[in-house]
């Protein structure tokens, strides 16, 4: 069962293994330009509301150790392919332990859709109408 039915959250805790509450990401918000490494409970709340809302970090800090970094260590490769969406550089998968990072893109989701073109700089597609699963496929077996 995964920590999260979001996408940021529940990828923070499978690279960490901590849970994403312990991270502080509990919401996928890290596309979002402010830098928020710790996350904090709103005390201005409504008194009738049963819970106060929490601000959700921003970025994954590079100060935790990644799955990527311990099998790195076990003198393996690393890569990571696809949608990142824990922070642009400098907490971008290069800063987390992987060696490749395709399409090296930090926001919520294919940019321009799943089916080339993308507007992804320095990932240009083979031909018009390319489905991206099967180009991350491909650059995976390569």
């Amino acid at each position: 069962m995964p920590p999260s039915p979001l996408c940021s959250p529940t990828r923070a805790a499978i690279l960490t293994g901590r849970s994403a509450a312990r991270i502080g990401i509990t919401a996928p918000v890290c596309h979002q330009p402010e830098e928020v490494l710790a996350s904090s409970v709103d005390r201005s709340g409504s008194p009738e509301l049963p819970a106060r809302p929490v601000r959700s970090v921003t970025r994954l800090a590079t100060t935790y150790r990644t799955i990527a970094l311990a099998l790195k260590e076990a003198g393996y490769a690393t890569a990571h392919f696809g949608k990142w969406h824990l922070g642009p550089e400098p907490y971008s998968p290069l800063q987390h332990g992987f060696d490749v990072d395709l399409p090296h893109w930090p926001g919520p989701g294919p940019s321009g859709g799943y089916l080339a073109p993308w507007k992804f700089k320095n990932f240009a597609a083979r031909s018009p109408g390319e489905p991206i699963e099967a180009r991350m496929a491909t650059e995976a077996v390569r």
